[in-house]
């Protein structure tokens, strides 16, 4: 497509690309050099170009791309907007729920009323069996951030159930770890320590080493275990090995950020007591593994 200079179709292979990085789940070290192409490709580019379907296909999985490795970056907020704007008048319901998808995962850290709409919006495409269940599945995961952070335990826990449903309907087994990360946050939310330890031995049988950013989930909800429980030490630990392998994935930022939504989720479910005598130790300690900046942001310094 660069050869014969198509650029449209250019920016819709890389945003391909983009998305398969992200099913893959193993690391994002080749996103910054995507997204830089994707920026200058998009500068050449006359936006009026673009049908509704191409705009938001690109520009979601653009967003996508920075909200996983670069989530302070000042172009997010405007360059999701090219996606948001025109999402409503995507003709095809699938490609709607697979942009939301991919925004959802900016929207639930970076603009809450417009994460609040879209899941509003495109909750009854969950129910469309002419949508691929992958898609719909993708959107369940995306959405259940949005309950939790709104202390909506129980509408987070059905859409984990509707998951986990096709999941098991479908074959689809390679998907199941995502959705017990998103179990454990419940289970630890609700002071359910030992059932989500339980559920943590479940995802360390589930794990592959070269998936590096599925170990780092695990390691932040030991990480969260052993705070809520008293083991420092081991806390500790876990979280030392989760900021290296987010380091090593280039999945700094999303890690921190990672902490910080599951104290907002503690603190939406049960108060802040748990939050600083749980999750506040767990993001101390992990302050404390980064070293220098990160410890001194941490003390407040």
């Amino acid at each position: 497509y660069a050869r014969v200079a198509e650029a449209a179709l250019q920016l819709l292979a890389m945003a391909a690309i983009v998305e398969s990085c992200f099913y893959e789940w193993a690391d994002f070290q080749a996103l910054p050099g995507w997204i830089a192409r994707m920026d200058e490709a998009l500068r050449h580019l006359d936006p009026d170009t673009l049908d509704a379907e191409a705009d938001v296909q690109i520009h979601s999985r653009l967003a996508l791309a920075l909200s996983l490795t670069d989530p302070d970056a000042p172009s997010l907020p405007a360059g999701a907007g090219p996606a948001l704007r025109p999402l409503p008048r995507v003709r095809s319901a699938a490609d709607r729920l697979a942009a939301g998808a991919f925004l959802m995962i900016y929207l639930n850290w970076g603009d809450l009323p417009a994460a609040r709409d879209l899941a509003v919006a495109l909750e009854p495409l969950v129910d469309d069996p002419a949508i691929a269940p992958f898609q719909r599945i993708a959107w369940c995961r995306s959405v259940v951030y949005r309950h939790q952070f709104d202390g909506r335990m129980d509408a987070a826990q059905a859409m984990l159930d509707k998951a986990h449903a096709l999941v098991s309907e479908f074959g689809l087994e390679h998907l199941r770890f995502q959705l017990h990360f998103r179990s454990g946050l419940n289970l630890l939310s609700t002071g359910r320590a030992q059932d989500a330890l339980a559920l943590i031995g479940q995802m360390q049988s589930m794990l592959s080493p070269a998936r590096k950013l599925e170990v780092v989930y695990v390691r932040i909800l030991e990480t969260s275990y052993y705070a809520q429980t008293g083991a420092v030490l081991r806390a500790r630990d876990s979280a030392q090995e989760a900021l290296q392998l987010g380091e090593e994935a280039r999945l700094t930022a999303t890690t921190r950020w990672q902490i910080t939504m599951l104290m907002s989720i503690l603190h939406r479910a049960t108060g802040v007591a748990l939050v600083v005598g749980a999750f506040g130790l767990a993001w101390w300690l992990l302050a404390v593994a980064a070293g220098g900046d990160a410890y001194a942001h941490a003390a407040g310094r």
